[in-house]
């Protein structure tokens, strides 16, 4: 019968397990467990602990392991005793610091299961500050991981481990069986260890193991970003620089961004694109469908389970286990994707996030003391989080309120003429796997990118002017903007500096308007369309262009390109605005 994880035991009170290792090394697998006596310990305890299986047999791997020396089968040893317990398993991956390291406390399991397992570690050789009576104990797998020759071995030894616990490997007749590694994936057997699935199978293949802080690399925000542009150009994806170059700019300006636009436009790629290159591992970014239904954040952040009061009930999307991984590792960007973001109303399912964005403060899930099932009961949104949201705008989706846009950078994705003859033109099969991990080597410097909150030491007279001169006008239809988006514009801008040093003062100024201003102007045509004019005429030089109705709003063929237009990007909007306005009697930058 199959009994799954929490099934899986063996006795961790009775000490001196660890003296198994005289066994392994005098006897065969197949008179280990007969000579039991002369370390005194429990037949089933031993057998569970090498992963012998029902007909007391031990696997192979510990005949095989007499060919390398001592470190290499209490390396072994220590591997099986450590997944021959669900305490254990849940133990090592909640306890660990860094990549392979950690800290187990007294604290945390039985004063007997600590006592034993300490000195465990300390003769295996990975604990790194041993101490009899200590309350914690630092530990350090790397010494076993660089064996990358016993990591074969232990591929079978988990294979034990899994089949007592009643998995098999899939046949013909089971097709919807996991595979090994599916099982292993499933349980998170890799973070027991302190290493990513990847780095994880690598080593029960046999390959050594490069820590990933090894492989990172500093380099200025220019190169990440050309970087990141090589490599989409690679994978059948069409974005112009400028959509890249503003979505990273904004991401490290605020960690909340939303996409919207054409539904088909590439929102969703964008974000997955960017993941999948500067991520480490999948278990950095969670894609979350948001649902019609979502009327509370129960959908994202799970509930305490009224029938077993002791048990918190994470959801199955994966975002809880983002935002807790992200806590927990600092030094990796964590991403949470929320897909067509407004099929609900944002506000209710969203409203705790949105609070916390700005007080920096908590979110409590339940009552300190009450549940211990490896969920915190208050959640910090770390600096290292990022979360992304995609929105389209029809018949079945909801608007968003000046909260939320004013916690966020609004990036709108269109699709010109030229474009969409390039793309028939140039039509390939889109491979997002090719940017797997590409630029994980720079998430340090992406980090730090983030991190940074200066306005710089540039000029900005002239852009302050253009801000306040908008705020007036902006003003009279409710949608001025206060100090936060004030603030987060010049780190806006900023930051555009800092990515693209190339980049023009109109430019930046150009892109912090429509990302930040226009987004939350909306209104009939009565009330907007006077506005419309107004600031579309602070777009343009307006020597050149003297009527703006006439000479842009009124004139189909208008080149949004031409000279006297300062800000382009902006006045093409603000153009399709108030076309908007009139045509219908009512326009707003989504549906724009």
């Amino acid at each position: 019968m199959a009994i799954g994880l929490d099934g899986h035991t063996v006795s961790l009170t009775k000490n001196g397990y660890f003296k198994l290792s005289e066994l392994i090394a005098k006897y065969s697998k197949m008179e280990i467990l007969n000579h039991l006596d002369e370390i005194k310990l429990d037949f089933e305890q031993a057998r569970k602990m090498l992963a012998g299986n029902s007909s007391n047999v031990l696997p192979d791997a510990w005949d095989e392991v007499k060919k390398f020396d001592t470190p290499a089968q209490y390396a072994l040893l220590l591997v099986s005793i450590i997944y021959s317990h669900k305490t254990l398993i849940e133990l090592f991956k909640t306890s660990f610091s860094a990549e392979m390291q950690g800290v187990v406390k007294r604290s945390e399991i039985d004063e007997k299961v600590y006592t034993n397992l300490a000195y465990a570690l300390n003769e295996a050789g990975v604990a790194t500050d041993f101490k009899a009576g200590s309350d914690q104990t630092s530990y350090d797998f790397s010494p076993i991981l660089a064996k990358n020759e016993i990591g074969p071995l232990a591929k079978e030894i988990l294979k034990g481990h899994l089949e007592n616990m009643g998995w098999k490997e899939p046949s013909a007749a089971q097709p919807f069986q996991r595979t090994f590694y599916e099982q292993i994936k499933w349980y998170e057997f890799n973070k027991v260890l302190g290493l990513s699935f990847e780095q994880f199978k690598g080593w029960l293949e046999g390959e050594n193991i490069v820590r990933i802080s090894s492989l990172t690399i500093s380099v200025e925000p220019k190169i990440l970003l050309q970087e990141f542009i090589t490599s989409v150009g690679l994978t059948g994806l069409q974005f112009s620089d400028q959509i890249l170059y503003r979505f990273i700019s904004s991401l490290t300006t605020k960690p909340f961004v939303i996409l919207s636009g054409l539904s088909g436009s590439g929102k969703t790629k964008l974000a997955q694109a960017f993941t999948h290159w500067i991520c480490q591992d999948i278990s950095q970014y969670c894609i979350v469908p948001v649902g019609a239904d979502w009327t509370n954040r129960e959908p994202l952040l799970g509930y305490p389970n009224a029938l077993k009061p002791d048990e918190y009930i994470k959801p199955d999307n994966g975002a809880l286990d983002v935002i807790i991984e992200a806590n927990k590792h600092p030094e990796l960007p964590y991403f949470l994707i929320l897909d067509e973001m407004n099929l609900s109303h944002v506000e209710r399912y969203f409203a705790d996030f949105l609070s916390v964005m700005e007080s920096k403060g908590e979110i409590s899930l339940f009552a300190e003391g009450t549940i211990n099932n490896g969920v915190p009961a208050k959640l910090a949104l770390p600096s290292n989080l990022f979360i992304i949201g995609t929105v389209n705008i029809d018949e079945t989706t909801y608007m968003f309120s000046p909260k939320v846009l004013d916690r966020a950078n609004a990036i709108e994705f269109r699709v010109t003429k030229d474009e969409i003859e390039f793309f028939f033109a140039n039509r390939k099969e889109v491979d997002i796997d090719k940017l797997k991990s590409k630029g994980a080597s720079m998430a340090q410097s992406f980090l730090k990118m983030a991190e940074e909150k200066d306005f710089g030491v540039q000029d900005l007279t002239e852009t302050h002017l253009t801000l306040v001169n908008f705020f007036e006008q902006l003003k009279k239809t409710g949608a001025e903007f206060g100090y936060r988006s004030a603030t987060e514009i010049m780190r806006l801008i900023n930051q555009l500096t800092v990515i693209d040093a190339d980049l023009t003062p109109e430019e930046k100024v150009d892109i912090a308007i429509m990302q930040k201003l226009l987004p939350k102007l909306h209104g009939s045509r009565r009330k907007l369309c006077p506005i419309l004019i107004t600031i579309g005429s602070f777009c343009v030089d307006k020597v050149k262009l003297v009527n703006i109705e006439k000479d842009v709003f009124a004139n189909e063929a208008f080149d949004f390109k031409s000279d006297g237009v300062i800000y382009p990007i902006s006045l093409e909007k603000i153009t399709r605005m108030y076309k908007g306005a009139i045509e219908n009697g009512f326009a707003s930058y989504a549906e724009a």
